[in-house]
């Protein structure tokens, strides 16, 4: 048999829009059409097989300023349907999300002024949306009143802190946004590089000012970060991971793996504890690879840093494309595909 007969070709099929009754079915042609649209097509087939495994927990890693562009209820509906069950993202995604979901808006940069006039009207520019200077003292002054109230014995991880503050936010109210979702359905958000942000800035000027005036200082410990997420991550039996971005937040929770296996190595793990397979992982970046940074590298070169097996790779879903446009609709589809499948039972 020559090489060419050996190998099992896979045919390509026309986008029949005529035979398509939702946009599900048009994502279904378009996995086995061509280009960016069959990453799009993949990428719903592999989130299917995510949430139709019950063993599979989704972790959710977010940069950009997404909750900014207003995606932050979409985060909250995954999490409230049980699909996303961890959450690691940035410390400005978290200081935008308090802020929305404290009930302060965003709003659309007013036409013909230019940078130098928003900071003089305290007009924080992100793109094409402000987050006004109000806001963060509005935020800052509701963030000192909950760290007034932690133990200034006990160290904190971010994923603490922010439970904290979402415990104090939600307080007589439904919450309909990211955080208090993540709070009510008991679903951890890390923040590897809190300092990096807002609110560890509030964090570490008050902790500052409490040294000065003998008040509760809080400690910060990024440590806790690792310590539960490890724990977490030892009781699940496959994971899979949804980036939005990049940097720090996916390589955060992508690290433990290979450093669990060496602690299993050295005999440092309890003879209970897994190291979870990682069945997929699906990137939404514009980003490509040979720009040489964390946001544009694929997830399959993970294999070589021994964060993934290699048969996984087929499962490895990259989509080059602002996550402001792709993201909403597949997480439509499979809010919709979850609830189809609870009204069956």
């Amino acid at each position: 048999m020559s090489r060419r007969e050996s190998i099992k070709l896979k045919v390509l099929r026309p986008i029949d829009i005529e035979n398509c009754e939702n946009v599900s079915d048009i994502l279904n042609y378009m996995s086995q059409a061509s280009f960016g649209g069959r990453s799009v097509g993949k990428a719903w087939s592999t989130l299917r097989n995510i949430v139709d495994d019950p063993n599979c927990a989704l972790i959710l890693t977010i940069s950009g300023a997404m909750t900014v562009a207003k995606l932050g209820r979409i985060f909250g509906s995954l999490i409230s349907r049980s699909i996303v069950k961890a959450v690691i993202t940035t410390g400005a995604v978290v200081t935008h999300s308090f802020v929305e979901e404290l009930g302060m808006n965003h709003y659309k940069v007013p036409i013909k002024l230019s940078d130098k006039e928003l900071y003089a009207l305290k007009l924080n520019r992100v793109y094409d949306s402000i987050e006004p200077e109000s806001n963060l003292v509005a935020l800052e002054k509701f963030a000192c009143k909950v760290f007034s109230k932690l133990n200034p014995e006990n160290g904190y991880g971010s994923f603490e802190i922010i439970r904290h503050l979402a415990d104090e936010m939600i307080k007589g109210k439904k919450p309909d946004g990211f955080l208090g979702a993540a709070n009510t359905h008991c679903v951890n958000v890390y923040v590897p590089a809190l300092s990096d942000s807002e609110l560890g800035l509030y964090l570490f000027r008050y902790s500052k000012h409490s040294k000065q005036s003998t008040k509760n200082n809080i400690i910060y410990d990024p440590f806790k970060d690792l310590s539960e997420y490890s724990r977490w991550l030892c009781r699940q039996k496959r994971i899979a991971f949804l980036t939005l971005g990049g940097g720090s937040p996916r390589n955060w929770g992508q690290q433990m793996l290979p450093f669990l296996k060496t602690q299993k190595k050295a005999g440092e793990l309890h003879s209970k504890d897994n190291i979870p397979e990682v069945a997929a992982a699906i990137r939404i970046c514009p980003d490509p690879a040979e720009l040489g940074h964390l946001s544009g590298a694929t997830y399959s070169e993970g294999i070589t840093w021994g964060k993934f097996e290699a048969k996984n790779d087929d499962h490895f879903v990259e989509i080059q494309c602002d996550a402001t446009i792709v993201f909403p609709i597949l997480a439509k589809l499979l809010c919709d595909y979850v609830d189809q499948k609870a009204n069956k039972r």
